[in-house]
């Protein structure tokens, strides 16, 4: 079967999750009135959201390692997706009924699922997409991940404008489109499956297949013991960047920029992800058509990118159209290069633990960075110094790339 075929499916199937894992902030314009809270009382809730959507993230995608031994990957796409789009429907009740005990209820339920969901996409592109073609295939599907979120980014500050329960329950379309993406992929597997490979016995020369290998705690615990240095610093790289992907933007905009313009708000807030929509692949691309020590150098140059873009919004005044556009490129670079290293410096074996440890490392970033976001917010009520703060996690990150890249071009000759 043509493996971009499928591809489509894979990439359909994170719809719903990338949807809706911004909401509470692009609706954070409109929710404090809603749910009749000020200003300061929504700061800490909003935290809350994104920390109970974080938290079970931590562990879910070890765990969802163990099931799809269990089950099977294309049986947890439908049930995973079923699972969420209930989530989701929790959490719009509890907008609708204004009770935060049923949004965190929900948001709790699709933070089980939703990091899952992301390992489960990795595993699909690893298993069908031949290997020379994993730049390009993950800058596809990342591309896509943006075209959600700046759909989602661009319409829901403007549909809570008018009315938050609309913008809330229209979520749920995203979640049935990941439905009927995971309905198709069990198809598409289940009459396209791959066979199981064989081995040669030397003793008797008779094909063999290979024992299954089976997933538990301990080979979890022997997988983090396998996998090497060079890995854990790419994993503390990313883990520091993923600070810049903050709830608190919207805020910001609208105190610095915008002060009642939420239709620019939610322009300027997507621009980062339409530019990726071609930035993505294009990296992709660039990233397979270099060598791998050449390639490298992708990783700082994107960090840069975005340091510059993140010392400029809080150094100047420049037009944020520009400083985000920016950001979108340099998105763009740092995801595609994170996911495609992996398998260059990951045995086979360890590759979907290795995947999992990647989403967890922006899972916890999800539950640490807001944390301190909203205490810096609580003691100088100012965005700005939440920029300041958010430029030096970019300036370490990008510290930790120049050691990496010294590391791999070390090893490499």
């Amino acid at each position: 079967m043509n493996q971009w075929v499928i591809l489509i499916p894979i990439s359909l199937f994170i719809t719903g999750s990338y949807y809706c894992l911004n909401l509470p902030a692009a609706t954070s314009l409109a929710l404090p009135e809603w749910l009749h809270l000020t200003e300061s009382a929504f700061t800490y809730q909003l935290y809350l959201l994104y920390a109970v959507y974080a938290f079970p993230g931590i562990v879910m995608p070890l765990v969802s390692g163990l099931l799809i031994d269990r089950f099977g990957a294309h049986y947890l796409a439908i049930v995973f997706s079923l699972m969420y789009m209930i989530g989701q429907v929790i959490y719009s009740l509890g907008v609708s009924f204004r009770n935060l005990t049923l949004m965190l209820a929900g948001r709790l339920l699709t933070g089980l699922i939703g990091e899952s969901i992301d390992t489960l996409n990795s595993v699909f592109i690893t298993t069908w997409i031949d290997p020379t073609m994993h730049g390009k295939a993950f800058g596809i599907n990342a591309a896509y991940e943006k075209v959600v979120q700046a759909v989602s980014d661009l319409i829901s500050p403007r549909l809570a404008d008018s009315n938050v329960q609309v913008a809330t329950w229209v979520s749920l379309v995203a979640c049935f489109i990941s439905l009927i993406a995971a309905i198709v992929y069990f198809i598409l597997h289940s009459k396209n499956r791959k066979p199981e490979e064989t081995v040669i016995d030397l003793g008797t020369f008779e094909e063999k297949r290979p024992e299954k290998q089976e997933h538990s705690f301990k080979t979890i615990l022997n997988d983090l013991k396998s996998l090497k240095p060079i890995f854990w610093l790419l994993f503390l790289m990313h883990f520091i960047y993923y600070a810049t992907f903050d709830p608190y933007t919207v805020e910001f905009l609208q105190e610095k920029y915008y002060p009642e313009d939420t239709n620019m708000i939610g322009l300027v807030l997507s621009l980062p992800s339409m530019i990726s929509i071609g930035a993505l692949p294009l990296s992709g691309l660039v990233l397979d058509l270099l060598s791998r020590k050449s390639g490298l150098w992708m990783l700082p140059f994107g960090l840069l990118l975005e340091a510059i873009a993140r010392c400029l919004i809080y150094f100047t005044s420049i037009n944020p159209v520009v400083l985000f556009a920016i950001r979108g490129i340099a998105q763009s670079i740092v995801l595609c290069l994170v996911y495609s290293q992996v398998p260059l410096i990951v045995q086979q074996r360890l590759q979907g633990s290795a995947f999992g440890f990647i989403t967890i490392s922006q899972t916890f970033s999800q539950v640490c960075f807001p944390f301190f976001s909203a205490r810096i917010l609580d003691k100088y009520h100012s965005y700005d110094q939440v920029q300041l703060y958010l430029a030096c996690c970019v300036l370490m990150s990008l510290l930790l790339s120049f050691i990496y890249v010294y590391v791999q071009h070390k090893h490499l000759s």
